[in-house]
């Protein structure tokens, strides 16, 4: 997925909405990250595990830099506005953070008139 796409643009799905609470910082190490996976679920010796924090043992951060710790606010499957953008009628999107975008509501189209973060 690129990493914005206006409105209409179409080629993805919103699957829910995350709302995230706080601020968030990086794991000052692998052992912090490592004793946190209750939280995160990724185990050691995963194939996830090596993307983000490389094999146990090595260097931190891992490959793809810092890794962080999100707090979780809430989370929701497909909210009631998803089924407006049904059949290539999506909002626009801008990529936050890796998987996370902020959608671009349409003003008013959530009674909110405000970009949400999904």
């Amino acid at each position: 997925l690129p990493d914005a796409l206006p409105a209409g643009a179409g080629g993805f799905s919103v699957l829910g909405v995350v709302q995230l609470s706080g601020g968030t910082a990086p794991y000052e190490n692998r052992q912090a990250f490592e004793s946190d996976v209750s939280r995160h679920q990724v185990p050691p010796g995963s194939e996830v595990y090596r993307k983000y924090a490389g094999e146990s043992g090595g260097a931190w951060p891992g490959p793809l830099g810092d890794v962080y710790a999100w707090s979780i606010d809430s989370a929701e499957p497909k909210p009631e506005w998803h089924a407006r953008f049904q059949g290539g009628a999506t909002p626009a999107i801008t990529r936050r953070h890796k998987s996370f975008f902020t959608v671009e509501m349409p003003s008013g189209a959530d009674g909110l008139g405000a970009a949400r973060v999904a």
